[in-house]
């Protein structure tokens, strides 16, 4: 009788461990199935573009992407890339993640592999009608929509020139997202100091970008327009001419000049020569030197400035007699007008 009941005690207890176990594994795999849930729900979810660098390890890769916010836990994604064979089967390229994605979604993509991708340089002072035309020549946007994008997002000016790497058939929003991540990475240690104005500096530069290639004369013109805007004259810079006879043009790529007396009778708020002052948004997107440029601007004698056409050398004068004859001297054979 005692023998049956010390069974009973026996088996009682097995049953409690067992249930204890089941338990503790329900629990462990509740807590780890959370672990890979995704880090926002859908309707909170963000888009992230993530780059996969060839070389890059399984450990770098999801050290990365819990960098990124893309994943609630390092351990919990390595166990499960481990488990299923997949750590080591992880793609280079370019990927569209979500922040509402799980784990094994995101582990899925990686080890699928990335969406065709190409590389874009920005040229210094290219427009967003240059930058439209390219991008959508590669096959990264549609004709038109970067153009669209910037008329309710006023992006003229933000497009900062790098070189990029997009998806073939991206969503707009995306790739305005990622030129705005590197402009404000680029330019916010060189805007902290600007007592200026951010947005009037930007201004400024996207016309000196347009018109001054070395970077010491960048400096001088940047001080002579600052000097013209302050005494009330007209900058008078041929490259708002041209930036209102693109907009007008586009989508066509056609050259703007030469420039005729009628195009300097255009009315338009980007019209230097008819409006004092700076244009109301930048005219191209200009890059760090002519940033730099604007915010170090040198004080000189002069007030006018032309660009030599054989050279591309700015040549300076102090007054208007001055100015008239470096444009005969320089420009007796132009058909168009030059900078100032």
């Amino acid at each position: 009788m005692l023998s049956e009941e010390n069974n009973k005690g026996v088996d009682l207890k097995k049953i409690v461990v067992g249930g204890s176990v089941f338990v503790a594994i329900v629990v462990f795999v509740g807590f780890f199935l959370h672990l890979l849930s995704p880090v926002a729900g859908e309707s909170r979810g963000r888009q992230i573009l993530f780059e996969v660098k060839p070389g890059d390890g399984y450990k770098k890769i999801i050290f990365d992407l819990g960098s990124k916010g893309l994943i609630r836990s390092k351990s919990a994604f390595t166990l499960l890339s481990l488990v299923t064979g997949s750590a080591m089967k992880l793609k280079p390229g370019l990927y569209s993640l979500e922040s509402s994605m799980t784990s094994g979604e995101i582990l899925s993509k990686l080890v699928s592999g990335s969406r065709t991708e190409v590389s874009v340089t920005v040229v210094e002072g290219y427009s967003v009608y240059d930058i439209d035309r390219l991008l959508s020549s590669l096959g990264v946007l549609k004709a038109g929509e970067l153009v669209e994008a910037d008329k309710r997002n006023f992006l003229e000016g933000k497009l900062f020139p790098d070189t990029y790497r997009f998806f073939k058939n991206s969503d707009v929003d995306e790739v305005v997202g990622k030129f705005l991540d590197t402009f404000k990475s680029r330019t916010d240690p060189i805007f902290a100091g600007d007592g200026t104005g951010s947005v009037s500096s930007l201004i400024l530069a996207s016309l000196i970008e347009k018109e001054i290639p070395d970077f010491e004369d960048r400096k001088i013109v940047a001080g002579i327009l600052q000097k013209r805007i302050q005494a009330g004259i007209p900058m008078q810079v041929d490259a708002t001419i041209c930036y209102i006879k693109e907009a007008n043009l586009y989508p066509d790529n056609k050259s703007c000049y030469p420039l005729n007396a009628l195009d300097f009778k255009i009315e338009s708020p980007y019209n230097t020569y008819l409006h004092t002052g700076l244009p109301p948004a930048p005219i191209g997107n200009p890059g760090l030197s002519a940033l730099v440029a604007v915010l170090h601007p040198k004080s000189s004698p002069y007030w006018y400035y032309l660009s030599d056409p054989a050279t591309r050398k700015t040549i300076f004068s102090r007054d208007l007699d001055e100015q008239e004859g470096n444009r005969v001297k320089y420009l007796r054979n132009q058909k168009s007008k030059k900078p100032l």
